[in-house]
């Protein structure tokens, strides 16, 4: 059985059919506008980030030229801390090996001359 449908009928189902079309358009426009607000965000935060990673990695590449610069000196100490250990100890055994000839000589000179020796 068909209804009869008159025109007033239609006529306000199309404008609660249209004023919910706007409604859902509204919320629609809401959330469009949240989501490029936080794509907006996090483009920021990102380039925030990348200026502080930025800045990180130039005082890492600082320290790092320091290092290689105190491990040079340390390069350079090692060799001359080497060369006067050597001199120091060189010059330690020359002087117990002057001393140790002295003492030789001194007890060459007590002892009694054997029969052969610089007659």
């Amino acid at each position: 059985m068909a209804k009869n449908v008159d025109i007033t009928l239609l006529t306000k189902l199309s404008q609660e059919a249209l004023a919910e079309v706007k409604a859902m358009r509204g919320e629609i426009k809401v959330v469009r506008d949240l989501a490029n607000g936080t794509f907006e965000y996090l483009r920021k935060m990102e380039q925030r980030h990348e200026q502080r990673f930025i800045g990180i990695d130039q005082r890492i590449a600082g320290v790092d030229q320091r290092l290689v610069g105190i491990d040079q000196r340390i390069t350079d100490l090692k060799d001359d801390l080497e060369l006067m250990i050597k001199a120091e100890l060189g010059g330690r055994f020359a002087n117990f090996e002057t001393k140790l000839d002295e003492r030789l000589a001194r007890i060459e000179q007590r002892l009694p001359k054997g029969k052969g020796e610089g007659e």
